[in-house]
């Protein structure tokens, strides 16, 4: 019966280090979607700054374009 209970161990303990595994793999996984999602934070506000910018430019675009106009005498 000593062989049985070795075997018992040896499979406690491999159970063991695969769920201590399994743990460590979790919280892996949680630190790299925190990372994730500051990322798309970060990401998301460029775009925002970079929408605004596009639409500041097209305004001074349509100023430019006005006043191009004006100055050759068409308005």
């Amino acid at each position: 019966m000593n062989n049985g209970n070795t075997s018992y161990d040896k499979l406690l303990t491999m159970w063991r280090d695969e769920k201590e595994k399994v743990e460590i793999i979790k919280k892996e996984i949680a630190l790299v979607r925190e990372d994730a999602q500051v990322e798309i934070m970060r990401r998301d506000q460029r775009i925002l700054n970079l929408e605004k910018i596009e639409k500041e430019h097209q305004d001074l675009n349509g100023k430019l374009q006005l006043e191009i106009t004006r100055l050759k005498g068409g308005a």
